[in-house]
């Protein structure tokens, strides 16, 4: 796939969280979060690509329909599905009734997708398009989105949103960049 816009979300201080809570409410405090996360794909025209503990993994812009919609669109519908994911994400709380701060990242790029394994087989993305969004999320700050320098200019910042530039931000095997 050319231009895939990958989204990585973590939740912040999962591991203090998990650690005072019972296996099963781990369980469902994720699983609360994810349905909603689940219905914001549905209405974003993004893809869950997989959960693995509080990491959410979805793509805009994977699939064959949507691949000529041009890169604006794929990244509208990862940006407004990130952004959603926030606040969704703030009607969860924690043990101590404190709501959910995630941090997400946004990349575009190409990837290559395919089923791997014969048990359980598994639909994953691959390429280092997914590794820069990984890392995108991995240093975004607390509660905010932060994305590598593709196109928005289509986007409309509305509300508290707004883009600022952040500089000498580094990543690993990428060296010092910019994001925003």
């Amino acid at each position: 796939h050319d231009k895939v816009a990958i989204v990585f979300a973590d939740i912040v201080s999962f591991t203090k969280i998990a650690s005072n809570l019972e296996a099963q409410e781990v369980m469902n405090m994720l699983h609360n979060l994810y349905c909603k996360f689940d219905t914001l794909c549905e209405v974003n025209n993004v893809y869950k690509v997989e959960t693995i503990g509080d990491s959410y993994m979805a793509a805009a812009g994977l699939f064959s329909s949507e691949q000529g919609l041009g890169e604006k669109k794929i990244v509208q519908d990862a940006v407004k599905f990130a952004r959603e994911m926030i606040v969704a994400a703030r009607d969860v709380k924690d043990p101590w009734g404190n709501p959910m701060m995630l941090r997400v990242g946004v990349h575009v790029g190409p990837v290559m997708s395919g089923i791997v394994g014969r048990i359980r087989k598994r639909y994953c993305l691959f390429g280092d398009a997914v590794n820069v969004a990984s890392r995108m999320e991995s240093t975004a700050p607390v509660g905010q989105l932060q994305r590598t320098n593709v196109d928005v200019s289509a986007m409309k910042d509305e509300g508290p949103w707004q883009w600022q530039e952040r500089l000498n931000v580094h990543l690993k095997n990428k060296g010092v960049v910019t994001t925003y």
